[in-house]
């Protein structure tokens, strides 16, 4: 998340950044950023960017909402990701096209197969904290594989 390159972001027209919460932003139920975090999404919204949140959790974010200062895109009971309803209120809440906004997520499924699937830009970050099983990895290869034989 530290790395992504607001230069490139901004030649492909990208004006909205959404940001997946657990594994992305912080760790599954911590509600904290660690500084570099807050100071890297600080950078891009003065980089011009409009930062907002689209989790699929639903505990209380209050606390990341008012020390981010950004919109939160919490799931519903038939709206989460990768359903394309979810990003269809990321969209209204942006209030721009999809061409214009990253979803930038760790989960391959829910991030980037959902928000491509809504015309959005996506960015698989990788969480070094977490090791998926085997299961997990074979499952998600198979996924990749079939998202790739239907394009």
């Amino acid at each position: 998340m530290l790395d992504i390159d607001a230069d490139t972001l901004h030649a492909l027209g990208i004006t909205h950044l959404v940001f997946d919460l657990d594994n992305t932003l912080v760790h599954r139920g911590v509600n904290a950023l660690k500084e570099e975090y807050s100071a890297r999404l600080a950078l891009m919204k003065q980089q011009g960017f409009t930062v907002l949140i689209g989790t699929n959790s639903r505990r209380d974010v209050q606390a990341i909402r008012r020390a981010l200062d950004v919109p939160v895109i919490q799931p519903t009971k038939l709206s989460y990701k990768p359903r394309r309803s979810f990003y269809q209120r990321v969209i209204s809440a942006t209030k721009t096209s999809p061409n214009h906004i990253a979803m930038i997520g760790d989960h391959f499924i829910n991030d980037v197969m959902g928000g491509n699937r809504a015309g959005l830009t996506t960015i698989l970050v990788d969480t070094p904290h977490l090791t998926p099983s085997p299961i997990k990895r074979r499952y998600v290869r198979r996924l990749v594989r079939r998202h790739v034989e239907e394009d």
